[in-house]
């Protein structure tokens, strides 16, 4: 992927063909999604680091819900909670 961004990149944006626009814009938002991931991944293992395995996914889990959700979700924790009901299986 890196390497179509690149060439991409390389070519002045007036020049580039709508196609190869959302190409570019898919390919980024995937990195960005990635990067994203990747740092929540180390958020994680730094709760793991500090309460345990099992305690410190369940304290980011109430971190999420508690601290963030209500400003961050339109259904507040209460919305943030029913989502991950349903999409829990």
């Amino acid at each position: 992927m890196s390497e179509r961004i690149n060439a991409l990149l390389s070519k002045p944006v007036e020049d580039l063909t709508e196609e190869e626009l959302l190409t570019l814009r898919q390919d980024s938002y995937a990195e960005l999604e990635n990067r994203v991931f990747e740092n929540f991944k180390l958020v994680a293992d730094q709760y793991i680091e500090l309460y345990g395995k099992k305690e410190g996914i369940e304290q980011i889990g109430e971190h999420l819900c508690r601290r963030i959700a209500p400003g961050r979700h339109p259904g507040g924790w209460g919305g943030l909670v029913q989502h991950l009901i349903k999409i829990s299986g």
